[in-house]
């Protein structure tokens, strides 16, 4: 009676959500390395196709840069989801797609904030740095901390009660 119960926890659903992913070690290197890979890609593309280099066109570097390593990153990263039964493929990449300007106005508004310059003749430019730190920085925290799947909406409600609770 006791192993039934046991196992039936095991088998719920809220357990699953709670378990942690785990990903064989080999898989995680190989898809650093193509992350690695797709970064390099861009430079050379940047540097042998469009002789453009992050010295004489930032902004142009920092865009061709971002769009490739975002393509490579949000298609690689939306493979690995915590619970694939609840999240298909095609919402972690829309997801992944609506959190990548939010952690790019996050790193922004930082960037303004320890000095960057602000105006429109540099726009451009922290607009594209700020998209390209996002997709190196939070995307990857935010699927580390499974913030982008639908059990965080269960964890910020809860924060939120315990915040606002009289």
């Amino acid at each position: 009676m006791e192993k039934e119960k046991r196992q039936r926890n095991l088998n719920s659903s809220e357990t699953k959500i709670d378990m942690v992913l785990f990903i064989p070690p080999a898989k995680v290197f190989v898809l650093h390395l193509i992350c690695g890979l797709g970064l390099a890609s861009a430079f050379w593309a940047a540097q042998n196709f469009y002789s453009i280099n992050l010295v004489s066109n930032p902004a142009e570097t920092l865009h061709l840069i971002w769009i490739v390593e975002a393509s490579v990153v949000i298609l690689l990263y939306s493979l690995f989801r915590h619970n694939p039964d609840k999240c298909s493929y095609f919402k972690a990449v829309g997801r992944a797609l609506v959190g990548l300007p939010a952690g790019a106005i996050v790193n922004a508004l930082g960037a303004i904030v320890l000095g960057a310059p602000i105006g429109l003749q540099h726009f451009r430019k922290t607009v594209h740095w700020s998209l390209l730190m996002s997709v190196l920085t939070v995307y990857w925290s935010c699927r580390l901390y499974d913030l982008l799947s639908c059990t965080w909406s269960c964890y910020r409600g809860l924060v939120w009660r315990l915040a606002y609770a009289s």
